[in-house]
């Protein structure tokens, strides 16, 4: 689980496309930056995709990851529903929730394991 500080938050194509970054930390993974981009390719405006990369550093350890997944606006934040693949091998699975006026990312991970 992690909470992370939105950092910033742009478009360069007035509207059509924002990125994110956000950084914070992350229990074992350490220290956590995210960037995301978010799109509405099917244009339902209250709803979407994005992709991001995150890299970790704990210590010596360094981690990457590439995130892929949908957004859903709920009043006034927007839920992330994402699948993630990490450098270190693992495939992760989280739920977020984004709050864009607090600044505000926070998820819930577990790792997907083949059983």
């Amino acid at each position: 689980n992690g909470v992370f500080q939105i950092d910033s938050v742009f478009t360069r194509d007035a509207g059509k496309t924002y990125e994110v970054s956000a950084s914070g930390d992350a229990g074992q993974y350490g220290r956590v930056f995210l960037s995301y981009q978010f799109t509405d390719s099917l244009d339902l405006g209250s709803q979407g995709e994005f992709t991001g990369f995150a890299w970790t550093q704990s210590g010596e350890n360094v981690n990457t990851a590439t995130l892929q997944g949908v957004y859903k606006m709920e009043g006034a934040i927007f839920k992330l529903y994402t699948f993630d693949s990490v450098s270190n091998g693992k495939l992760n699975v989280a739920t977020g929730v984004v709050d864009f006026v607090a600044r505000t990312i926070r998820f819930s991970v577990s790792e997907i394991t083949a059983d």
